[in-house]
């Protein structure tokens, strides 16, 4: 059985049923982390913040080796297995810690 941990930073933005798209790529795709997407033919986002994001997605999408297409939309689901790897997310204050 594959548990799977997803949020979200603006849950009203994301409907529900999103989780459940997400996580289907992730067994399709044998992933380990997939990424909400706000970009579509409705979105109210300003011309400029919109090619500031392509642009961003773009560039990862070349150092990564795959396609992304909105890098900021706060919505992700991650295969439960990866958590430990992820979390607590050091940084250069906490990693002096003991």
């Amino acid at each position: 059985m594959q548990i799977f941990s997803g949020f979200s930073m603006r849950m009203a933005r994301a409907s529900p049923d999103s989780f459940s798209q997400l996580i289907n790529a992730l067994k399709t795709h044998d992933a380990d982390i997939a990424l909400g997407c706000r970009l579509n033919e409705s979105t109210k986002m300003p011309w400029l913040r919109r090619l500031g994001n392509v642009l961003f997605a773009s560039t990862l999408s070349l150092l990564s080796s795959s396609t992304l297409r909105d890098t900021a939309s706060g919505m992700r689901v991650v295969r439960r297995t990866c958590l430990p790897a992820l979390l607590p997310c050091r940084t250069a204050s906490t990693s002096r810690r003991p």
